[in-house]
């Protein structure tokens, strides 16, 4: 797994069985070398998940829905 942070720091290579993943306040992206999904951590408190973990995360979060923002049209 590849962890990349905000401000300027080194990517990381994370054994993905070791990680505990929380966000310290800056923009952060996570992925792994398959590059089939990222994980992006805002420094506006909000987190976007793409690809092969988009299934994943409807299956085990039912109310995932109240949770998520969808930009408008016009966005």
């Amino acid at each position: 797994m590849v962890e990349i942070r905000e401000p300027g720091t080194a990517g990381s290579l994370i054994d993905a069985d070791l990680i505990e993943p929380f966000y310290t306040g800056v923009e952060a992206v996570w992925t792994d070398e398959t590059l089939d999904w990222v994980v992006y951590a805002s420094h506006h408190w909000t987190v976007e998940v793409s690809g092969t973990l988009v299934p994943r995360l409807k299956a085990l979060w039912p109310d995932l829905d109240d949770w998520r923002w969808v930009a408008p049209d016009w966005y």
